[in-house]
């Protein structure tokens, strides 16, 4: 495996969560995420545009379990040649809500290559923490 280093980078954006039921909800959000790493020794930086289109499964009180897919749009790129428009990927992680604060906690792993040249793909843990409004 090529990749030998990850980049450390923000992520914000915005959510709506839609009860379905007692212990299910929709949670479609759009975020911005810069993500990277190395690829043969040379750094990289990408950015997307993100759409996770989430369920979020109550297990015990305020934690749930989120799962979905991802849309991915790329904004930048440094460092790589021939990189894709986007990326498809799948989420996974445990979610917390806690009255008005939300902690999140994700891995996201992608299905499509990151350029069309070379076969790897993105991997992503994300942390985040948030107020809701709503």
């Amino acid at each position: 495996n090529d990749v030998i280093a990850s980049r450390l980078g923000f992520v914000g954006g915005a959510l709506l969560e839609l009860p379905l039921g007692p212990t299910l909800s929709f949670q479609p959000e759009i975020l911005y995420e810069q993500k990277g790493g190395k690829y043969n020794g040379s750094p990289y930086q990408l950015n997307y545009v993100e759409v996770p289109i989430l369920l979020n499964i109550t297990l015990i009180g305020p934690l749930g379990i989120l799962l979905g897919p991802s849309f991915d749009a790329t904004v930048f790129n440094s460092g790589l040649n021939n990189v894709n428009n986007g990326e498809i990927s799948l989420v996974g992680g445990l979610q917390m809500n806690l009255a008005q604060f939300l902690v999140s906690g994700r891995y996201e792993a992608g299905l499509t290559n990151v350029t069309t040249t070379q076969g790897f793909q993105n991997g992503t843990f994300t942390l985040l923490v948030g107020l809701l409004f709503i």
